[in-house]
Order: structure tokens, then sequence, then C-alpha cells
């Protein structure tokens, strides 16, 4: 079994660069590989080249504020490590983008790479006061493009349909901005904007078709349900004063009812950097000591038997599935097992 650098490091660039097939000039550099690019400097890069680096000017384009980018690339990798050695890539069946791309490593580097890059602004006071709904949002950051009133295939409209309440539940009882509903709204809108502006311009070489708008609402989509939690059985009588009771309900969801998010969903709890983030240990000294194996259906954790991670930690985050997630966990011969559903 291999650790997880090593199947990183053994991932051809054609695989996690999206557009590497068809221009092999501007080459991106690895930050788990290579230590002359910074994590936050790849995400800059990464939607830069593919001219979309304009997405970031709603919340500032200091990408030194970005929470915890080692966190965003690793959920970015991990997710393609898991796309391309399980049987998921058969299920997800997205084909090739016109230009001649393959279409899952670009919606997925949409989603990964700026699922978390709202978290700073979710308990900034100003914005807070300033948008008490979603519809003073819409108008104090000039969305023209809402995602939520647009039809939505191939996700969870149980999830999509609660994001109004949802945030107006965030805003009043945590007192924070929800970073994935804000995130999700404005990768949508943001993309949409740039998409036609470029098509009108002829800019550039790059692709800018109006079959993109389907999969950037799939990327928004999927960014703007990943933080919305179910409730306990103490929340239930709240989440009922806003008209959440879809959540209260909610059964857990399957690959099939939201094929991203599902994805996000499992990489995004389980994710090492972000379980061991706290104990300040190096990431490269993580990604050393964990193992990956890949099924069908499943993936399986273990740990280098000389290495000082906590292993429990990893398997404690499991129960975070409960009750959002369909899956599988189980904990044989120091190997956690996580089967998809």
């Amino acid at each position: 079994m291999k650790t997880i650098l090593e199947h990183i490091n053994d991932l051809p660039r054609s695989e996690w660069d999206y557009y590497y097939d068809i221009n092999k000039l501007n080459e991106l550099q690895n930050p788990f590989l290579d230590n002359n690019i910074s994590h936050a400097d790849f995400i800059f890069r990464y939607f830069k080249r593919g001219g979309k680096v304009e997405v970031f000017d709603t919340i500032g384009n200091d990408f030194s504020e970005i929470r915890y980018p080692n966190h965003i690339n690793s959920v970015f990798f991990i997710g393609l490590l898991i796309y391309y050695n399980t049987g998921l890539k058969e299920k997800f069946n997205l084909g090739i983008n016109a230009p001649g791309y393959k279409t899952f490593p670009f919606i997925w580097f949409l989603i990964s790479l700026y699922h978390d890059n709202a978290y700073h602004i979710e308990k900034d006071s100003e914005l807070i006061n300033d948008n008490k709904d979603l519809k003073q949002l819409y108008l104090n950051f000039n969305l023209e493009h809402i995602l939520f009133e647009k039809k939505h295939f191939n996700v969870s409209k149980i999830l999509m349909d609660c994001c109004e309440k949802y945030f107006a539940y965030r805003i009043q009882e945590g007192k924070v901005i929800d970073h994935g509903i804000f995130g999700g709204l404005m990768l949508y809108d943001r993309l949409i904007k740039i998409r036609r502006k470029k098509a009108e311009a002829h800019e550039d070489n790059l692709f800018w078709g109006e079959a993109l708008e389907q999969q950037y609402k799939l990327a928004a989509s999927a960014i703007a349900t990943h933080n919305i939690w179910m409730p306990n059985k103490k929340q239930n009588d709240l989440y009922s004063k806003y008209e959440l009771n879809n959540l209260i309900n909610f059964k857990p969801l399957k690959f099939n009812n939201f094929k991203f998010l599902y994805l996000l969903g499992i990489i995004d709890t389980i994710d090492p950097i972000k379980t061991f983030i706290e104990d300040n240990v190096d990431e490269k000294y993580i990604f050393e000591n964990l193992k990956m194996e890949f099924k069908n259906s499943s993936i399986i954790f273990s740990i280098v038997q000389t290495s000082k991670l906590d292993f429990q930690k990893l398997i404690n985050k499991c129960k975070y599935f409960n009750g959002w997630l369909d899956v599988t966990v189980s904990f044989n011969n120091e190997k956690l097992i996580i089967k998809f559903r």
C-alpha cells in the first residue's frame, strides 16, 4: 500500500492539470512536491491560467487570507486519486469538453479549489450586518445570475431548496455568513459573467462555450451545499422554526443523489491535512505517514507503523458522515475502510 504522498507523486500531470494535454506551456507545479510554490500561489495560478482568477475579486484578491490552502489542495488531489482509482470514474461518465480536455478534472478544480475560499469572511461583522438575508446579499454584491433560481439536474433538490432558509438560520443563530452558500453564489455569478465577457471579446484562446454554464452550475451547487449540517435531536425545534424540516428528516445522501457533493463531502470530512492541522504537524509528514488503498467501491486508510500520528483522530472524523452521507465505515486490522453507496 502506497502512502498518500507516493500516490500524489505518481499522479500524471494530465490527470490533475486538465489543460495540460492541450497546452503544455505555463506548467503548474504541485505544492505537495515542489517547495518553490506555496499552496495559496497554486490556487491563484490555477485560476489565472484558466482565465478565471477574477472570481476572487468579491472577497479580496489577497491570497494570503485564504484559510488552510493546504487543506484545499489536499481535497483537490485526494479527490482526483479517488476518481481515477475507483469505480467512481465510470459512474461519473462526463466525457470530454469541446477543446479536448477531460470534464471531470475541470469541474473538480472549480469545486475543490474554491470550496473554502470564503471561509475567512464568515465572521466578518460588517458583512453580517449588511447581509441579513440573501436578497440583501444579491444587491450588495451585484449578483445578476442567481444560482438558486436556476433549474437544477443531478443535484440534491432538498439541499438546494433549503439554502435560502439555512442562510438565514446561520446568520440569526450562528452570527456567521455560511461560507458554502456565499461561495457557491459568488462562483456561479462571477463565472457566468467572465465566460460571457470573454466569449464576446474573443480575448484569449481558451474555451468559453455556452456549455460551460451547466458545469459552472454543478460546481457552484456542490460548494453551496457542502456546509449544510443536519440537526441533532436537540436542534429539531430550532430547525423547524426556520422551516428546515426537510433537514430533520433528511435521508443520507447517496452517490447518485449528487455525485460531486458526495465526493466532496467524503474528502472534506476525512481530509488528513484538516484532521491533523491543529497538531502542528508538517503536511509532508502527514502524507508520508498515511497510506491509501483503492478498491472499486471503497477507499482504505492505514498508518505507517512507526508514525507518531494519532490515527484514532482520522477514525473519529467518520462520525460526521452520520445522517449526511450514505457510506459504510469499518475498522479492521488497523485499516479504516470507507465504502461508497
